[in-house]
């Protein structure tokens, strides 16, 4: 499967110059105009001042206290085995929880009549989808 790499803003160029020569989604225009979406970008991660802008409070999410634990385990793992292996600082080891809760946080972006395959999210992966125009089809 091919991987393509662009900026944010040409990628919406692109998603406007596909809408304007095939605005019905023709399916004889397939080839020539493929549907690509922008896949898993950690924006969140990339760009934090987005942050501010995603509001989960609504649901409990306890991936974070999980994360929390993982890293409570091996730090307590790492400091027993190795003699003179001084622990993390808790500030240190929040900003690492923080920073990776965020990196799964993702963005997929598409333009209107694009597919994927059927597929399955690896690692018991959930998700929660905002659509914010247009429709999907599950």
């Amino acid at each position: 499967c091919p991987v393509w790499e662009a900026s944010v803003a040409e990628y919406l160029d692109y998603v406007q110059e596909v809408d304007a020569i095939d605005p019905h989604c023709e399916e004889c225009n397939a080839a020539a105009c493929p549907r690509l979406y922008l896949n898993g970008w950690p924006a969140f991660s990339q760009l934090p001042w987005l942050r501010q802008y995603v509001a989960h409070d609504f649901v409990e999410d306890v991936s974070g206290e999980v994360m929390v634990d993982h890293e409570e385990l091996r730090e307590s793992f790492i400091t027993g085995l190795c003699k003179g292996v001084a622990p993390t600082p808790v500030a240190e080891r929040q900003r690492a929880i923080d920073d990776e809760y965020w990196e799964m946080t993702k963005l997929f972006l598409s333009p209107k009549g694009a597919i994927t395959r059927l597929h399955f999210d690896n690692g018991g992966a959930h998700a929660w989808l905002s659509q914010v125009r247009g429709r999907k089809l599950f």
